[in-house]
Order: structure tokens, then sequence, then C-alpha cells
């Protein structure tokens, strides 16, 4: 019979190798979500900075450009943890570090949009959540073929 092997399963070497990459573009998604969260403002018409007695943005756009700002903020840090963690399950060299690298970068990410912006560090932090326990609650692949 043939057995069906994943990518990560076949070069284990590779997921570690993605880990560290997506730990570099921590600093890209930060930077690329102001861009998107500029961009996004200006195509909606919604002021960042309203003055006094005008119109703040409706709920439906405050939410997409909260929305916006997080998939492009967290999606490296949350594709190195899970990674790294994949990795230091198949028993790669570096992936202790990486997983401790990529977990300090997500905290941090999570707790500047928290402190920028409460409702976009909350709502990250949500399903940042549930992508990782997701991902750790995957069982061990154990024995030959795995």
């Amino acid at each position: 019979m043939h057995e069906t092997r994943t990518r990560s399963a076949s070069h284990p070497s590779r997921t570690v190798r993605w880990a560290w990459v997506c730990i570099g573009l921590v600093p890209v998604g930060l930077v690329g979500s102001i861009g998107v969260l500029l961009g996004l403002a200006s195509l909606l018409g919604v002021d960042l900075a309203p003055a006094r007695g005008t119109a703040h943005p409706s709920l439906a756009q405050g939410l997409l450009l909260v929305a916006a700002i997080n998939v492009v903020a967290l999606a490296a840090p949350t594709a190195a943890v899970v990674l790294a963690v994949r990795a230091q399950r198949a028993g790669q060299g570096t992936a202790p570090a990486a997983t401790v690298v990529a977990t300090v970068l997500l905290v941090m990410t999570i707790l500047a949009f928290t402190l920028l912006v409460s409702t976009a560090g909350l709502v990250g932090a949500a399903v940042v959540a549930a992508v990782l326990v997701g991902t750790l609650r995957q069982p061990r692949a154990t024995g030959p073929g795995h």
C-alpha cells in the first residue's frame, strides 16, 4: 500500500525554515497593516482622526477596518507559531528557539494592538487563540511513516 504523507512530514526541515521566514515577516505584516488601514479607510471615506463634532465611522466600517488589520498583522506571527510547534514535534534542532521567538512576537503583537486599538487586539487575540488551540490539540505523529 502507498502511504500518503504531508509535505512537512517528507521534508521536516522545511517546516522550521518556514517558521523562521514567518518570524522575519512579522515587521512586514505590522507595517502592511498600517498601509491596509490607511488605504481601506480612504476607500471607505473614514476619517481616522475626526475633529470634535464630526461623525465617527459606522459599526460596519469599524469592524471591516479591525478585521483587515488583524488579518495582515497577525498572519505571520500566528503561522510562525503553528509551524514552529509542528517542527518541534517533528524533532527539528532549532524548533524550540523558533517556538519561543514566534510566541513572544505573537504576544507582543496582540498586546500592541490591545493597547493601541483595544477592539482590534481583543478580536485578534480570540482568533489567534482559536487557531492555536486547534493546532496544539492535534495528536503527535508517532511511529514509522508519520
